[in-house]
């Protein structure tokens, strides 16, 4: 599940035209951001993907119902 939250956050992301600095700054690194947007990190917390919604300006909720 986590793996398609990741990719999910990317197509959000890119659709929205957020670089990818602005939306991690604070929270985690670019590098992490890469490895949860290509679903490589099964082990992110929830609380950062929601984090990470939040700033690219939607609900995690809304896609786990």
């Amino acid at each position: 599940m986590k793996r398609q939250l990741g990719k999910l956050l990317k197509s959000v992301r890119e659709e929205r035209n957020i670089k990818k600095e602005p939306l991690c700054s604070g929270l985690c690194t670019v590098e992490e951001l890469d490895r949860i947007e290509a679903g490589e990190d099964p082990d992110v917390e929830l609380i950062l993907l929601q984090a990470l919604f939040e700033r690219a300006g939607t609900s995690l909720s809304r896609y786990l119902q």
